[in-house]
């Protein structure tokens, strides 16, 4: 089962940027969004990596509003809690920071993060645990899409006390093949003769860009320079 931002993380435009310029990007704005959480910082960089989404990457803005829809539910839904003036100053930081998150999802595939953190010399087991998590999400959603498909079938019902039953009834036949699933893949680690040692195979990792990097930085000073600039201005205005 594909998960539902993987497939464009495979096809968008930007698939062929260096992996590290694309976490770059994403990491140091959510740094930049988080350090300087101004208003207008956090629109020009939602504003930026809206644009990188839609018109370099290709990504429908279609699939980029329900994402964001999410998070700005949950913050509008807060308004009668925190109040307007506070509502206006969270709104454009929430989304800012999501959209960063975003773009690295929707436009850098698990592999390439993975060939990422293993330059950062993040644990090998660390990495091994994070693609067998990703790769079980898939398989037991497409199992419980599967049981879902059958009960369906049989004209389950999802009300009241029967819908209780259908769902412990999904739950336990779900866990019986989450456990079949993981004894079959171990009887065949066995049958090649894996030993205990790593599985982890990861593509190479194009390298940065150091122009690249520097435009980054010089558009980040940018960013900061207005928002300090605007926001000593507007109170006197």
């Amino acid at each position: 089962m594909t998960l539902p931002f993987e497939q464009w993380a495979w096809t968008n435009r930007c698939r062929g940027v260096s992996a590290v310029e694309k976490t770059v990007l994403a990491l140091g704005s959510l740094v930049l969004t988080l350090a300087f959480p101004l208003p207008l910082a956090c629109a020009l960089v939602l504003v930026g990596m809206l644009i990188a989404l839609v018109h370099g990457a290709g990504v429908p803005v279609r699939v980029v509003f329900l994402a964001l829809l999410i998070p700005g539910t949950f913050a509008l839904l807060s308004l009668p809690a925190i109040g307007l003036a506070a509502l206006l100053t969270i709104l454009p930081r929430n989304l800012a920071a999501t959209s960063c998150l975003l773009f690295l999802a929707l436009t850098t595939p698990l592999p390439d993060l993975l060939s990422v953190l293993h330059r950062l010399r993040v644990p090998t087991i660390a990495l091994e645990l994070l693609l067998l998590v990703y790769s079980s999400i898939g398989a037991l959603g497409a199992a419980l899409a599967r049981l879902n498909t059958a009960q369906e079938s049989r004209l389950g019902s999802w009300r009241g006390r029967r819908g209780r039953e259908v769902a412990a009834l999904l739950g336990t036949a779900l866990l019986v093949q989450v456990i079949e699933r993981t004894h079959r893949q171990h009887q065949g680690l066995q049958a090649r003769g894996w030993s205990g040692g790593t599985l982890l195979s990861l593509p190479p990792l194009r390298p940065a860009r150091p122009l690249v990097i520097g435009v980054m930085c010089l558009l980040w000073l940018e960013v900061i320079a207005l928002s300090v600039f605007f926001g000593r201005l507007l109170p006197h205005v």
